[in-house]
């Protein structure tokens, strides 16, 4: 699966983002406030089972889990998390790659057994 991404820049030039292969990405450069960035969460699993990646303390991007695309998110909601199928676990080792847009960061990631939900009101819905 090939996905690109473009981002722009103040002046208005984008610049493609080929994302072929997350795993490839070099992960070694710190996280500056405010920019898009890529993270990298490792973590292991004995079973592998059905699960939900919760986002809501994400803004917006994308997300890998070991190099499977899994999906598109946003803080506005009404979906604050991602399914995950068991089958793109493995027992062991797995790894989530989140590419966010908005610059905002966590050291932390969780996944539930259930989705998460944002309420929204307003007259268009």
């Amino acid at each position: 699966m090939f996905v690109k991404i473009c981002i722009s820049c103040s002046i208005g030039k984008q610049y493609p983002l080929p994302l072929d292969n997350p795993e490839k990405i070099d992960f070694s450069k710190g996280w500056t406030e405010g920019q898009p960035a890529f993270y990298a969460y490792d973590f292991e699993v004995e079973a592998p089972k059905d699960t939900y990646l919760e986002l809501s303390e994400f803004g917006k991007g994308i997300v890998y889990v070991n190099g499977h695309h899994l999906g598109r998110f946003w803080n506005v909601g009404p979906t604050l998390s991602l399914y995950i199928p068991h089958s793109y676990l493995k027992e062991g080792a797995n790894r989530i790659i989140i590419f966010e847009t908005e610059g905002e960061y966590k050291d932390h990631i969780h996944l539930t057994r259930k989705p998460t939900l944002k309420h929204i009101k307003g007259e268009n819905l």
